[in-house]
């Protein structure tokens, strides 16, 4: 869903160690459901709307919600979808009440 406040935003820096990352929306211009989480992208179109993370997870409310990033090489270069999703009609015909915000993807860094 379009709009100057469905952007996913963020606190701390998705840096390794920072235990202070968390995902915010700026100002939804609808009801929150919830917040899609995905180590990767696989979009799936649905009319107008498409969700891009893949589900890996799924977590409910408004939020915001901490990712703490690990202090681990491993995470480093890595790459974590966000995107919201609104309780407001947005064309998909298999969703019909619903919505999905901009999705946001953030890389893991030093």
């Amino acid at each position: 869903l379009a709009g100057p406040g469905n952007v996913p935003g963020y606190t701390g820096s998705p840096r390794l160690g920072d235990e202070d990352f968390a995902f915010a929306l700026v100002a939804p211009t609808a009801p929150v459901v919830g917040l899609v989480i995905g180590l990767s992208q696989s979009p799936s179109p649905c009319g107008p709307c498409t969700l891009v993370p893949t589900p890996d997870a799924i977590v409910f409310g408004t939020g915001p919600f901490a990712l703490p990033i690990p202090c681990a090489t491993s995470w480093l270069g890595g790459q974590i979808w966000a995107q919201w999703i609104l309780d407001t009609p947005g064309g998909c015909p298999s969703l019909p009440g619903y919505a999905v915000s901009s999705a946001q993807r953030f890389t893991i860094v030093e």
